[in-house]
């Protein structure tokens, strides 16, 4: 059973809601479910309520939630509360649904937003969907709610994963090219440290090739041909970064 204490310091316009001993999962033969930090906007307690209870039925386990009706007290509990999940009907006394969309996604662009309304037409939610929200769920249709939340949080799971391995080829090749910049720089150096002592080799040989060609037998000739002939591979161009 869930009971709904409205806290009085709040003026009504935040609630917070516990689950009883009655509902813990320990010693249950039923299978692992998943946790969620669950934040409801919604001015009517008895909807707030009809929610958790739904979610209770699905899959997932409430490990905490919070109930909000007033602008500010949203925006406060989306740094203080830091919810999985959020939960919001589209028409509310004091802002919209849409104006709560918007400071979520800029506060908390990857925890899933649904609605969870009764005034909803179809155009207006397909809207809705293409600036953020992760579903919508009419308020006859509760049944919806536990299996869209169970979607949002899986797809915005994969959609971390897929940033950090993002992130993560973006570092790997990041570091790919520092270490080919750094390897054409070492080649670049050693080249031109080598130049010089190979070109006064290469004098010394011309040197020998002059005075002793044809004083030698064809063997040394034949070698002082060969060390005459450029041996040295051309001096790579430095990189202009």
């Amino acid at each position: 059973m869930v009971n709904l204490a409205v806290d009085a310091a709040h003026g009504g316009s935040q609630s917070s809601l516990d689950r009883s001993e009655g509902e813990s999962d320990v010693g249950s033969s039923r299978p692992a479910r998943r946790t969620a930090r669950v934040l409801i906007v919604e001015d009517n307690a008895d909807d707030a309520k009809l929610m958790v209870h739904t979610i209770g039925q699905s899959d997932i386990t409430i490990s905490a939630v919070q109930v909000v009706e007033t602008k500010p007290a949203f925006i406060e509990a989306l740094a203080a509360f830091r919810p999985d999940v959020i939960l919001a009907d589209y028409t509310l006394p004091s802002f919209t649904g849409a104006e709560a969309l918007t400071i979520a996604l800029q506060a908390l662009p990857h925890v899933p937003f649904i609605f969870v309304t009764g005034t909803l037409g179809e155009e207006r939610a397909v809207e809705l969907l293409h600036q953020g929200a992760a579903d919508y769920v009419l308020k006859d249709r509760s049944a919806r709610l536990g299996p869209a939340i169970s979607r949002a949080l899986d797809e915005a799971a994969m959609r971390a994963e897929r940033e950090i391995q993002a992130r993560q080829l973006e570092q790997a090749n990041t570091a790919l090219t520092q270490s080919n910049n750094e390897l054409e720089q070492f080649a670049y150096i050693a080249s031109h440290d080598l130049s010089a002592p190979l070109h006064t080799v290469a004098g010394f040989v011309q040197l020998l090739a002059q005075r002793y060609q044809g004083k030698l037998d064809a063997q040394a000739d034949e070698f002082l041909r060969l060390t005459d002939e450029p041996t040295s591979a051309p001096v790579p161009k430095k990189k202009e970064k």
